[in-house]
């Protein structure tokens, strides 16, 4: 389990205990929104990043995104993680 959480991108320190998937572990808002969004987005690690800006005279709003890092984190076993 924490071999998969550190390729979902979670950098916190993992105690190795059988209950860790009951949540005795602690991480951070950003570690486990970059986990879920990869496995959102079929198992593709996602780097995150931060809109440093948000300006226009006419009040178009607009962002600039800088290239996002991914990677394949995990592989797929057929069917993808989530079903709606």
């Amino acid at each position: 389990m924490i071999d998969t959480a550190r390729k979902l991108g979670v950098q916190s320190e993992l105690p190795a205990v059988p209950s860790l998937a009951l949540g005795a572990g602690e991480v951070s808002l950003l570690e486990m929104t970059r986990a879920f969004a990869a496995i959102a987005a079929d198992a593709e690690s996602v780097e995150p990043y931060t809109v440093r800006a948000v300006r226009n005279g006419d009040r178009v709003l607009f962002t600039r995104q800088n290239r996002s890092f991914s990677r394949q984190a995990i592989r797929r076993r057929g069917r993808p993680f989530t079903t709606c």
